[in-house]
């Protein structure tokens, strides 16, 4: 005897899309993961489009995290800041191999270079660079070793 048996088009046709379903995110999908360094005491996250990072100030840690195309190096930055003072010559900064060189005219009288760590704290405590001066070329230039965080300079006119 010889049955006739139909096959299940739709069902055939169903599993098809949920095999398909499952492929697809695994294709499309990845995440992107990058162990970096141990960090602790506060921090925050950042986005942009699809990615996101997340991290924490507090240990100075540096290294690299790297995960495909995309690269997280983690650290301290240093931030040098020039306060430019009225009736005083223009101070400029450059940075060289992890110093700070500040720079100024020697025509513009006598001035002393001063730092601090914050212009906001009343009163800012500012004190005496105490590093070597040098000149050429009619220009002052000091010479400071970036350390971690903000460092504020400024001229201040001697009496």
């Amino acid at each position: 005897m010889k049955k006739n048996i139909r096959c299940p088009w739709r069902l055939v046709q169903a599993c098809a899309v949920a095999a398909g379903l499952l492929v697809v995110p695994s294709i499309f999908g990845q995440t992107y993961v990058m162990d970096g360094a141990v960090l602790s005491a506060g921090g925050g996250v950042s986005t942009g489009g699809v990615f996101s990072v997340s991290g924490a100030v507090g240990q100075g840690v540096v290294t690299s995290a790297k995960s495909g195309d995309y690269e997280l190096q983690t650290g301290f930055w240093s931030w040098v800041v020039v306060v430019q003072t009225p009736s005083a010559p223009r101070l400029s900064v450059t940075s060289s191999n992890g110093f700070a060189v500040l720079t100024w005219p020697v025509a513009s009288g006598q001035f002393l270079l001063e730092q601090s760590q914050s212009v906001t704290a009343p009163p800012a405590s500012w004190s005496v660079v105490p590093l070597a001066y040098s000149t050429n070329n009619n220009v002052i230039s000091v010479t400071a070793p970036l350390s971690h965080g903000v460092m504020f300079y400024r001229l201040r006119k001697t009496d």
